[in-house]
Parts: C-alpha cells; sequence; structure tokens
C-alpha cells in the first residue's frame, strides 16, 4: 500500500474511472497499515512510502508509530489499488520538524482508483455466471443500471465537448 504526502490527477492513468474517497481516522490508518504489515509478512505488498520530503516523513512516521523515510517517486494507481493520504493542513512545517506545529493536523484519506473498464469487464463475468438458460425471461438487474450509468455518463461528456 502507498503512503503518500499529497494526491494528484496524474497518478491514475489516462482512462475512464472512478476514484474512491473514504476519510479516516488516524486509528483506522494504523489499524490498514499494522494488516498490511502482517500481510506483507506472508509474501503480500508492504507499506510504500510515496512522501516526497524528510521532515514530513518524520512528522507522518511520529504520528503513525512508524519509521518512514523519504521517497520522491512518479505513481501511477492500478485498478483497485489503495492509497492513505495524509493531506497536512496548518502553517508551514518549520525545517527541521519532527513533529506537528500547534493548530496543524494531518487529514487521512484512503484513495482508491477503480477503471470502468476493468470494472466492466469483472462485472460482465460476474453477470454471465449468474445467468439462466436463454431461454429464461429476465428482469432488470445490476448490469443494466450499469449500463444506463455509462449511457449516462456518456452523454454527460459528450455534451461537456469531451469524448
Amino acid at each position: 500500500m502507498k503512503l503518500l504526502n499529497a494526491f494528484s490527477l496524474s497518478m491514475i492513468p489516462p482512462e475512464k474511472g472512478i476514484i474512491e474517497v473514504f476519510p479516516l481516522t488516524l486509528g483506522e490508518v494504523k489499524a490498514a497499515l499494522q494488516d498490511v504489515a502482517v500481510a506483507a509478512e506472508l509474501g503480500g505488498d508492504g507499506i510504500e512510502s510515496c512522501i516526497g520530503h524528510a521532515d514530513t516523513a518524520e512528522v507522518f512516521g511520529r504520528e503513525l508509530g512508524l519509521s518512514l523515510a523519504a521517497n520522491r517517486v512518479n505513481i501511477l494507481l492500478r485498478h483497485e489499488e489503495d492509497a492513505i493520504v495524509g493531506q497536512y493542513v496548518g502553517p508551514r512545517l518549520p525545517e527541521g520538524a519532527t513533529s506537528l506545529p500547534e493548530g496543524a493536523e494531518i487529514r487521512w484519506i484512503l484513495v482508491r482508483w477503480i477503471s470502468a473498464a476493468v470494472a466492466a469487464r469483472e462485472a460482465v463475468a460476474i453477470a454471465t455466471s449468474r445467468l439462466p438458460g436463454p431461454d429464461a425471461p429476465r428482469s432488470p438487474g445490476p448490469m443494466d443500471q450499469y449500463q444506463e450509468a455509462v449511457a449516462r455518463a456518456g452523454a454527460f461528456a459528450g455534451n461537456q465537448g469531451r469524448k
């Protein structure tokens, strides 16, 4: 799981999709990172610090009880990949800061990228695996709602002069 200090649209592929955003408490972030650390011990992905400044990494690490290194990297989220963003809110961090200045806070947010193309393929696979025989009566279901939403989104984009 990636741990970020900012989020930008350049961190998602240039395709249709959905960005899900979930505010988290500090306790929820710690629990999620603990789960990731345990999974990493079992061979899964670990925590990847993508925090660009040493002072910010130090402050975040103290808040989370972790040792975090600064790591300036380019980020591109994959389908259903989660990243936790710590959004610093407050006065500019003084050089060499190791804790939050008075009146400052970190707002924690889980960000997830969902590719529309991959989600559509997955939805079709699930829907077709549950279909009755070809002659069975059919009532509207989730796929119909999804296709209707995609059509509305396409019509909206077309009205905005976009593809």
